[in-house]
């Protein structure tokens, strides 16, 4: 097949859509490719831009309960690290910046199994076993059928990688109680 290129400076007719031709950039009002903007857009004119915002999804009230003390909890410890930064308490303010840390930690590992079996997962490559790679391999097997099996009865992926975790955290303790 040979390929045919223009040469430069030589002016190559283009032609859009419907067919005008839109050398030297002149082009009609439907636009450079025969598209017309004012054509494509949508426009809600019956319904209130409040609505789309009334009806997105909201959390549950004990949700945002536990979100509202956790924020509580979150502001006490950042504002008597503050103080005991102020008032040159230096063991003290490492301290507290350390509960915080570890109180972060804790709302994040509440939320995500996926990070905890990570983290089951380094502990164990970590200990001093013969077997670990043997052991890593039947948890993982067991984490990822787990998670499919429960979504398929439940339909909710943070439920089942929940309750996989739970069953792989069962199952390295049985392993690790054998060694």
């Amino acid at each position: 097949m040979k390929k045919r290129a223009y040469p430069v400076g030589e002016s190559v007719p283009v032609t859009g859509s419907k067919g005008t031709n839109m050398e030297n950039g002149s082009h009609t009002e439907s636009g450079a490719r025969g598209v017309n903007l004012n054509e494509m857009t949508t426009t809600y004119d019956d319904v209130e831009p409040d609505y789309f915002l009334q009806h997105s999804p909201k959390t549950p009230p004990a949700e945002e309960e536990n979100i509202e003390k956790n924020k509580k909890v979150f502001d006490l410890l950042v504002s008597l690290g503050d103080s005991l930064d102020y008032y040159k308490e230096e063991s003290l303010a490492n301290f507290t910046d350390y509960l915080i840390k570890k109180f972060a930690d804790s709302l994040e590992q509440k939320e995500n199994p996926t990070k905890l079996f990570n983290q089951l997962m380094i502990k164990i490559n970590n200990a001093d076993l013969s077997n670990t790679n043997e052991i890593l391999k039947k948890l993982t097997k067991i984490y990822s059928r787990t998670i499919i099996i429960e979504y398929e009865k439940n339909q909710d992926l943070e439920k089942s990688k929940q309750s996989a975790y739970e069953k792989t955290l069962h199952r390295s303790s049985q392993y690790l109680s054998e060694e």
